[in-house]
């Protein structure tokens, strides 16, 4: 059974990402067939057994690339140039502009940043504390309106159930005045 799957993925019929585990079960670590080509043109060409031009054609390319490597570090320099002609005098002015607020700070002004911070948090505290307050009176109010509303409920059923005793205490009363006047004639 395993020649017989061995057979199978070397056929040329076989599809290496259909049956990806039977690749794992068949071949173990030291038989598993290694791919080494990175393209279409690699394969054709190992299976031409033309492995000058591919040779050739690494030596153009690796001397291309040697070429342009100049420029590139001349463009790269520049690039570093720039970016030190942009960044130094930024730096250089955050520098001054530390030394300025070091030396000529306002301590008046600096004062009154401080006092209105303070009364800015003062406020708040009372703000925040007010709005509490209003919560829970809030709350309180929403607890008392649920009480009455069964309170209501309550009196409304008590209601009702003394006028059903009343009608039927008033009919009684008809009914004993009924009687005795028919008894009476």
């Amino acid at each position: 059974d395993r020649d017989r799957r061995r057979s199978r993925l070397n056929s040329v019929y076989y599809d290496p990402f259909e049956q990806q585990e039977d690749v794992d079960e068949v071949f173990n670590e030291e038989e598993r067939p290694t791919f080494t080509w990175e393209n279409e043109k690699t394969l054709v060409s190992d299976l031409l057994h033309d492995g000058y031009e591919q040779e050739h054609e690494d030596v153009k390319l690796s001397s291309l690339a040697d070429s342009i490597q100049a420029a590139f570090s001349v463009h790269s320099k520049e690039l570093l140039d720039d970016v030190a002609d942009t960044l130094v005098p930024a730096v250089n002015l955050v520098k001054h502009g530390h030394q300025v607020l070091n030396d000529q700070v306002d301590d008046s002004f600096a004062l009154g940043v401080f006092e209105f911070d303070e009364a800015c948090k003062k406020l708040e505290a009372v703000t925040i504390s007010s709005h509490n307050e209003l919560k829970k009176a809030y709350r309180t109010s929403q607890a008392r309106i649920q009480d009455l509303l069964k309170q209501l409920e309550e009196a409304c059923t008590r209601r009702d159930r003394l006028w059903v005793d009343f009608e039927a205490a008033l009919d009684d009363i008809r009914g004993y005045q009924s009687v005795s006047l028919s008894t009476t004639c």
